[in-house]
């Protein structure tokens, strides 16, 4: 026949067995939530990624357009100074 001690004994084991049982379904629901938001941050932050990857592809592109488009005007600008030269050398003479 169980004395008291052992009966209490069961019951204090049996409740910190619920304890911890508890505690880990609460520790498991908590990590798979922030798993599940860790998930949809890093499918935002990979949509934002190629986003920007875009954005920055058209700006190089626009860079060396504007680089070209530089160049053209140097040397437009080389041929004016060049024919300029001439000229006041016609209006000199």
């Amino acid at each position: 026949m169980p004395t008291d001690f052992q009966s209490l004994l069961g019951w204090v084991l049996a409740g910190v067995l619920t304890i911890v049982a508890t505690l880990s379904s609460v520790v498991a629901f908590l990590y798979k939530r922030l798993d599940s938001n860790n998930a949809k941050t890093i499918a935002a932050l990979e949509t934002r990624c190629d986003m920007l990857q875009k954005k920055v592809d058209e700006c190089e592109k626009d860079r060396l357009d504007l680089h070209r488009q530089m160049a053209k005007m140097e040397v437009k600008i080389a041929l004016l100074e060049d024919e300029m030269k001439e000229f006041r050398k016609e209006v000199k003479h």
